[in-house]
């Protein structure tokens, strides 16, 4: 909890700086969206597949610090879940029947990112780095347990700029490494700048 409590503040500080500074360096602040498609190991499920797909929308708010280094606080939650037959630890975990249906979510994703780029004209290619604050959850039969995982957060993506506001990017990042579970995947999001 001590990791989360210095990253976000760390976050904090560096949005709140660069958002300060804007007028100044002629960088701007932006606040967005984007939809993830996170793939890890399926520890929950009796179905065979060896991996399991959610898709997690976020909520990002970030700032430029200067023309080379951004950073970005983001906020998500799964938007689409994934269902299948509980394995004999889900069940047992739920105090359920091995084989009955159960949901596993992204209850909570929150993440610190530092943004290293290179603009190119309209282009701006970076890799991110930070720390990953989740809790997950997994639900049958009306009961759900949760719990809570943090790790270091790494990837690379690009923004495009589609004029002077709007702001589209793709990315791939890897959230976590909890357990040895990877949370990764793509993702596509559009920002607006202020």
């Amino acid at each position: 909890m001590r990791k989360l409590l210095v990253a976000v503040v760390a976050g904090v500080i560096g949005v709140s700086a660069s958002t300060a500074q804007a007028d100044s360096l002629k960088t701007t602040g932006y606040v967005g969206i984007s939809q993830a498609d996170l793939k890890q190991y399926n520890p929950y499920f009796a179905d065979g597949k060896k991996h399991i797909k959610t898709q997690t929308t976020f909520i990002r708010v970030g700032g430029d610090i200067n023309e080379y280094f951004s950073s970005e606080l983001r906020v998500g939650t799964s938007t689409k879940t994934k269902k299948g037959p509980a394995n004999q630890g889900t069940a047992d975990l739920l105090n359920i029947n091995q084989g009955e249906k159960a949901t596993y979510s992204h209850f909570v994703v929150a993440s610190a990112l530092l943004k290293a780029g290179y603009p190119v004209g309209p282009i701006k290619p970076y890799v991110a780095v930070g720390y990953t604050f989740g809790k997950e959850k997994v639900s049958a039969n009306g009961k759900d347990e949760k719990a809570n995982y943090d790790h270091y957060t790494y990837g690379a993506g690009v923004d495009v700029s589609l004029g002077r506001r709007v702001l589209l990017s793709g990315e791939w990042l890897q959230y976590d490494n909890h357990a040895g579970v990877r949370v990764k995947g793509p993702a596509v999001g559009l920002a607006v700048r202020f």
